[in-house]
């Protein structure tokens, strides 16, 4: 989650913002099939509180918009998919007054399972068009990945939680902002949806995090 200094500092500047607890990348069986019950529960319990934690911490400030419940996991596991919804219910009983969601990785998309949105009211889902499939990226990915998506939720607003061309790199590449600005021009053109709510680039400024 933001520290609550950086969230002091949308408050003031007028940014929207989105938190979100560490429930990323899951994959219950990476210990084996024998120890899946316990890692479920021990996941579902950790995601919990911290989402409880999260949102009494920041319900006072006016820059959040959405609770996230996680990020890019397993959801072709309906395990996976119930803890999201599970995490989802819990929010809303914490705070009946923002949007839930949470953000699907894009190799999700398509997959007969994508169901875990079911409790979101805003599907967040990442999009990265131009960056995996070039020119051909709106024929062969982004048309019909928005398309499905509006069929399985019609009525419920779609937010591209991440799209572009990675982030910009500390040391500079020659071409990398074009590369970037391409992605970038090239995603938006499809993104003029009714459905589509917004959508955010990937990253916006470079970061500290190692490696």
């Amino acid at each position: 989650p933001h520290s609550p200094k950086e969230i002091d500092l949308c408050d003031e500047l007028g940014l929207l913002v989105m938190c979100e607890i560490p429930y990323y990348m899951c994959n219950l069986d990476r210990r084996g099939p024998e120890h899946r019950a316990t890692e479920r529960c021990l996941v579902e319990q950790s995601a919990r509180r911290q989402m409880t934690k999260m949102v009494r911490r920041d319900w006072n400030h006016p820059s959040v918009v959405f609770w996230s419940t996680g990020n890019e996991n397993n959801e072709a596991d309906p395990e996976v998919r119930e803890i999201h919804s599970t995490l989802a219910r819990l929010t809303r009983e914490l705070d009946p007054t923002r949007l839930v969601t949470h953000v699907s990785i894009q190799g999700n998309w398509n997959h007969p399972g994508f169901t875990s949105h079911d409790e979101d009211d805003v599907i967040g889902a990442n999009a990265y068009g131009y960056m995996n499939y070039g020119e051909k990226a709106g024929e062969q990915f982004l048309e019909p990945a928005f398309q499905f998506v509006n069929e399985r939720y019609p009525g419920k607003p779609l937010f591209i939680t991440e799209y572009g061309n990675w982030e910009i790199k500390r040391d500079p590449v020659p071409g990398w902002g074009a590369r970037q600005a391409a992605a970038i021009e090239y995603d938006v053109r499809y993104m003029q949806k009714p459905y589509i709510c917004g959508s955010l680039i990937w990253a916006y400024a470079d970061h500290g995090w190692p490696p």
